[in-house]
């Protein structure tokens, strides 16, 4: 092999665990949250709640080869997710955060994860049981590159009535001149202006003679999925009206339920603004 076609992978024990990833997207507003919770309770399930690398990830997916991007993928969520969560490392018990961990698992299952043998082959052994189930907003426009990737990773895509959508945006002030400023998404430069990694550069132009209500309006039009990807689909106002669509969807994903599902089913309720 030359030095030029070098490339790097990990071992054989990470390619069944990411092949049964689920990955929850959509628009932010959408209901991502709630459903990642539910998903993300089911048995064997190990939820992650927006990881910070991954949006940086999926910003430069078009930048970088394949196989380096695929290296820095599968690294960071077997070892530094999946891995550290099951050995009971790097768990966040903050009961006011969206991430707290007692959100889809209980009290007995961080004891027992505190408990466990630390060695490194336990660790894979322990981690192989698991689903990794990662809720990631605003990411919609990079799934089909991604889905060639990893064909086999099931993608749930997240709606609700774009009007919703853009109301609670609002509301929430992310798109007005400050917060896009401060925000932590992952920015490029466009005539020394900061554009975030969900406008494709074509628009960046566009973008910045927009005013907040416009911008907002193009995040969500950037979020609607291509023809060509494959997904589940839950819309928000849908699972409102009738909660046996959650139901639905985890048996779709072959999911099994348990008494921390229910509890987070039956919280389904409005989005608060």
């Amino acid at each position: 092999m030359s030095k030029e076609s070098q490339y790097y992978q990990l071992g054989s024990h990470v390619k069944e665990i990411i092949n049964r990833t689920i990955l929850i997207t959509g628009n932010s507003r959408s209901g991502t949250t709630i459903t990642g919770k539910i998903l993300g309770s089911c048995r064997n399930c190990e939820y992650f709640f927006e990881p910070e690398l991954l949006f940086s990830l999926f910003a430069i997916i078009n930048q970088i080869s394949k196989k380096n991007w695929k290296l820095l993928f599968e690294t960071y969520v077997i070892e530094d997710l999946v891995i550290k969560s099951a050995m009971g490392r790097n768990l966040n018990m903050r009961p006011q955060d969206e991430s707290c961990f007692l959100n889809t698992k209980n009290k007995k299952d961080h004891k027992t994860r505190l408990m466990t043998n630390p060695s490194r082959k336990y660790a894979i052994r322990h981690a192989e049981k698991k689903i990794p189930t990662i809720k990631i907003p605003d990411i919609t426009r990079f799934l089909s590159k991604f889905q060639k990737y990893y064909p086999k990773i099931k993608i749930v895509i997240c709606t609700r009535n774009n009007k919703s959508i853009a109301k609670s945006i609002k509301k929430k002030k992310w798109y007005s001149e400050q917060k896009l400023q401060n925000f932590t998404w992952p920015f490029y430069f466009y005539k020394k202006n900061q554009i975030p990694f969900f406008i494709n550069k074509k628009q960046a132009k566009k973008w910045l003679k927009m005013n907040e209500n416009e911008k907002i309006n193009e995040n969500i039009a950037s979020n609607i999925p291509s023809k060509n990807i494959r997904f589940f689909k839950l819309n928000y106002d849908n699972c409102l009206k009738n909660k046996a669509v959650l139901f639905s969807l985890i048996k779709k994903l072959k999911l099994r339920c348990t008494q921390k599902t229910f509890k987070n089913i039956d919280s389904f309720k409005q989005i608060k603004k």
